[in-house]
């Protein structure tokens, strides 16, 4: 087994550490940019941010699936806020629950 010098080590886990954050900080491009596409911009920043913190914990294998997560959700709140907003454009400006709809019968 070779022996190094002590700065060896160093320089080892400087490159770890700064190699855990650039990759990190790709895969969190994806929720970033689509958080910004999507009208997400919170959800985009926190997905990078938890991208990041988890390449360094956990290398790829926390990172992607945290990305992976961030961006469906980002997406799947964009898609409720426009049907939400569709609903209201559809009732003229209203949002009637079911229950409550002028034209429905009284049980």
């Amino acid at each position: 087994m070779p022996q190094h010098e002590p700065a060896w080590y160093v320089g080892f886990g400087i490159g770890l550490v700064i190699g855990s954050l650039v990759t990190g900080a790709l895969v969190g491009l994806v929720p970033l940019l689509l958080g910004r596409k999507l009208a997400q911009p919170k959800l985009g920043v926190a997905g990078f941010a938890v991208c990041v913190l988890g390449s360094l914990v956990g290398g790829l294998l926390l990172s992607v699936p945290a990305a992976a997560v961030f961006s469906v959700t980002a997406w799947w709140r964009r898609r409720a806020q426009q049907r939400f907003s569709d609903a209201i454009r559809a009732n003229d400006g209203a949002l009637y629950l079911p229950n409550n709809r002028p034209d429905a019968s009284s049980k």
